[in-house]
């Protein structure tokens, strides 16, 4: 159980530290300036993004919850209904042309909502295979 348990937070840490990867990729982007070259490399606004983004994998985590997610179905939905609210807020206030960290919130919505719904779908195929052979 300690293991399983364990598991899931590595997973979870691991998703938050390939989106802290790309944050830092994506920070050397200035975004639309005269001089690209000159922008200095956003140390701050990196770090807020690579807080703001461990946040959001807290709040899935506490949603989801692995370990108790066999037994309660509401909080997949929960989830997948944050992750399009994410997304749909994300893609409302989408701006061309501004530093790369600024797209990272979006990235992060736009994975999330997917994968979230490969779950979901893999769930309900599961529950209906289930059904479908239990039936005599």
């Amino acid at each position: 159980m300690f293991l399983q348990r364990f598991s899931y937070k590595f997973a979870f840490a691991a998703y938050w530290l390939f989106f802290a990867v790309l944050s830092v990729f994506a920070a050397q982007n200035p975004g639309y300036v005269r001089h690209p070259e000159l922008a200095p490399y956003p140390w701050l606004f990196l770090f807020a993004m690579v807080a703001f983004l461990a946040l959001l994998v807290v709040v899935f985590y506490v949603v989801l919850l692995p370990p108790r997610f066999r037994s309660s179905y509401w909080r997949l939905p929960v989830a997948l209904g944050l992750g399009v609210a994410m997304f749909v807020a994300s893609v409302l206030t989408f701006v061309t042309d501004m530093p790369g960290l600024f797209y990272m919130p979006h990235l992060f919505s736009l994975i999330t909502m997917i994968f979230l719904l490969a779950i979901s779908a893999s769930t309900a195929v599961g529950a209906l295979w289930r059904k479908l052979r239990a039936t005599p």
